[in-house]
């Protein structure tokens, strides 16, 4: 019986330390800490006889077109974790979404929920999956005996936020009227960029932008951000620089979103995936790009092929890059979606569009009949297609095209007669990038004679400096010239 009144003293002790730090100021955050002290000093000695709380809920997850398995379970174990968190009482969740203040608490929000969440255990009892709905049976465990190191968390936080508001009560300007906004904002701009006749004078624009940021002007806040960032017109200052992101976006800014979901993902935290989603959802291409790379790297969120391809198919207009991973996401056996027509299209798409990589894609598949990635047969070869999209890729300045030119031109085939004049062209430039099998195959015109005055100094010149590079069958084909 203690245990559980304990375990409600402390939810709702938290609920309103919640409340405190989503008001707080720099002097009232010293009562913040104070609380969290005793609290960690009244509870560690007895929380050892406290009970644990448990809770049951099911939840059936209705997938779209676009969801996997993967994604179905990720989406469905999130919502039955939040319903459960609302039976427990805390609606942090919702209270974490919706408060935003002028203070700057939202910076560590999805911290407070990530500490409040660590209370407590969830654990799946029973899942199926139809291929339409994911269905879930979990149990919640919250353990009281948790709640003093969690508190000793939060009192860490806290004390973290207390010097960001120093920071900001430090830097904040002279409130201006929100009508006045618009104008510092565009004059920021135009100190910022340059712009009508203004000389570059970033802190200048820096000033101004504080200015209309601290009038809640979204524009400037995340532009203000972004200066904290690359410490442009002020010391560089990436907390700073959070807090901007994180009051535009939160304002809806889908700029804001972007930076801040991007500053996230490049510093491996999965809080990027929310912010990009939320960018993404509402039609950024960059944000959709980056879900896309994040879904099929796997860095900071499960590897999802399938919401990969959704994220890519819908930047695949604003993005070449796009098009060309489709290519390659539907080219390579490993990935398990292995679809040739649809890798051709995405390659021939970028291809068209000057992307060399999927030009030299294009020559590899009508020369072997096949994908780089894949050994099998997909189409059946086309040499003159393919000696066209090389040479596409070889001018755009991929060196594998190079060789391949030089290869085919010298070697020739049923199809394509020899022209040693452009297998000496393109091997020429081959080396001149230190390609051991343009090397190598120079080597041999000179060294042979082929098509060329024979000139055994620069031919062993060519084949020696290949060998050097080590790979084993250049090296036998060397050794088989000269000692």
């Amino acid at each position: 019986m203690f245990g559980n009144w304990l375990f409600t003293v402390v939810l709702n002790c938290l609920k309103y330390l919640l409340t405190l730090f989503y008001n707080y100021n720099y002097q009232g955050m010293n009562v913040v800490v104070k609380l969290l002290q005793f609290l960690a000093l009244a509870i560690l000695p007895i929380c050892s006889s406290a009970e644990v709380k448990v809770y049951e809920r099911e939840y059936t997850y209705k997938a779209s077109e676009s969801d996997s398995k993967l994604s179905s379970r990720n989406m469905a174990v999130q919502e039955i974790k939040l319903e459960l968190l609302n039976e427990l009482g805390t609606h942090i969740y919702s209270e974490l979404s919706l408060v935003n203040n002028e203070n700057g608490s939202s910076s560590a929000r999805q911290e407070l929920l990530a500490v409040s969440s660590g209370i407590i255990k969830l654990n799946i009892i029973e899942d199926s999956w139809n291929g339409v709905e994911y269905y879930l049976k979990a149990r919640l465990k919250a353990d009281s005996t948790k709640v003093s190191a969690e508190i000793s968390k939060l009192e860490g936080l806290f004390n973290k936020n207390r010097l960001l508001q120093k920071k900001l009560d430090d830097i904040k300007s002279t409130p201006q009227d929100a009508s006045k906004a618009n104008e510092t904002y565009s004059s920021a701009l135009k100190y910022q960029f340059g712009l009508e006749e203004h000389e570059l004078d970033l802190e200048k624009a820096f000033r101004l932008h504080k200015n209309a940021a601290n009038a809640g002007h979204v524009g400037a806040q995340r532009n203000l951000g972004h200066l904290y960032e690359h410490g442009k017109g002020v010391r560089k200052d990436l907390e700073l620089a959070i807090h901007w992101y994180s009051k535009a976006a939160m304002a809806g800014d889908q700029d804001g979103q972007v930076y801040l979901g991007g500053h996230y993902y490049l510093q491996g935290n999965p809080k990027a995936i929310y912010w990009l989603e939320m960018a993404a959802n509402n039609g950024s291409w960059q944000a959709q790009f980056m879900l896309g790379e994040a879904y099929k790297e796997g860095k900071i969120i499960p590897v999802d092929i399938k919401a990969s391809i959704k994220w890519y198919e819908k930047s695949a207009d604003k993005v070449i890059d796009s098009q060309y991973l489709l290519g390659q996401i539907y080219s390579m056996p490993q990935l398990g979606n292995i679809d040739v027509s649809k890798a051709i299209h995405w390659y021939t798409k970028a291809a068209s569009s000057g992307y060399s990589s999927a030009q030299l894609e294009l020559g590899y598949l009508y020369w072997y009949g096949s994908f780089m990635n894949d050994g099998s047969t997909q189409v059946n070869p086309d040499p003159y297609r393919s000696i066209m999209w090389f040479d596409k890729a070889a001018t755009g300045g991929e060196v594998d095209a190079m060789a391949m030119l030089g290869s085919i031109y010298m070697n020739g085939n049923g199809d394509i007669e020899t022209d040693y004049s452009k297998a000496l062209k393109w091997l020429t430039q081959a080396v001149s990038f230190d390609d051991e099998r343009a090397q190598l195959m120079l080597g041999m015109m000179y060294f042979l004679g082929i098509g060329i005055e024979k000139n055994t100094n620069i031919g062993t010149s060519w084949l020696v400096k290949a060998r050097d590079q080590g790979d084993p069958r250049v090296v036998a084909s060397v050794n088989a010239l000269i000692p």
